[in-house]
């Protein structure tokens, strides 16, 4: 949209069923794999982290994509280091896991992800 809020979208179609998180203000440096789902390492519901499919674009916020289709999945940590709004953003982003699968896989019969 035009002059809208610029957000982040990951589940873009068919069978993609990504999800990213805004983990806030922190520098992308401090996540491992385990502080990207709860960043105090405290059993309490608020302190887990919550994903989305979509995220507001915010300067200097640290965001986590979990990628999830029928053939990859991944994890990635990416920081928006300049962003002008409904113009451009610049991100830094590491990659903590990425497979590709081959071949077979198995679905129930008659499974579709359409209907």
């Amino acid at each position: 949209m035009c002059n809208g809020e610029d957000s982040f979208d990951v589940s873009t179609a068919g069978d993609d069923m990504s999800l990213i998180a805004d983990l806030g203000s922190v520098p992308m440096e401090n996540f491992t794999t385990h502080k990207i789902f709860n960043y105090e390492g405290v059993a309490s519901w608020t302190a887990y982290t919550r994903f989305y499919r979509t995220a507001k674009v915010e300067i200097a916020h640290t965001y986590a994509l979990l990628v999830n289709t029928s053939d990859r999945r991944g994890l990635f940590v990416f920081h928006v280091v300049d962003y002008v709004p409904n113009r451009k953003v610049r991100i830094q982003y590491a990659v903590k896991n990425y497979r590709i699968f081959t071949g077979r896989s198995a679905r129930s019969p008659g499974f579709d992800w359409t209907k």
